[in-house]
């Protein structure tokens, strides 16, 4: 899995407000990520790499 299929799962199953919290990146925009299919593919590199350590970060709990 790479961190484009980690980002993608993550904004599916995890708190909008965590992860803009977590990211530094807007609600609206993490929203925007989970609702437009492929949204994430055009986030910058070192977004989908926050997230996808988030990601990992959430599944080691």
């Amino acid at each position: 899995m790479n961190d484009y299929d980690k980002a993608r799962k993550l904004v599916q199953f995890m708190a909008l407000a965590e992860i803009s919290q977590k990211t530094g990146v807007r609600i609206s925009q993490v929203w925007e990520y989970r609702e437009h299919h492929g949204a994430i593919d055009n986030a910058s590199p070192q977004l989908v790499k926050k997230m996808a350590d988030l990601y990992d970060e959430r599944r080691k709990i």
